[in-house]
């Protein structure tokens, strides 16, 4: 058999990722990115719960939620 590095040919270095407490420690969250992060729970539990069909995600605009199952949420996005 070949000796041959088949592996991380490319890969100049590894450096681990920071976890969620660091990235906090470093960059702490603005009252509108918390005010954001709770609307968009209470939304998409609202949803699960089957109080509502829509919900709005800020890369893409609005997404109307077409079946809730155990298996997962099917969302239908459409644009013009």
């Amino acid at each position: 058999m070949i000796e041959q590095a088949i592996e991380d040919l490319h890969v100049a270095a590894f450096d681990p990722m920071p976890t969620p407490r660091e990235v906090l420690d470093r960059i702490p969250m603005t009252e509108a990115a918390a005010t954001t992060v709770v609307q968009g729970r209470e939304t998409l539990k609202a949803i699960l719960d089957g109080k509502g069909d829509m919900v709005q995600f800020e890369r893409f605009g609005f997404v109307r939620v077409e079946s809730r199952g155990p298996e997962g949420v099917l969302c239908i996005f459409a644009h013009r």
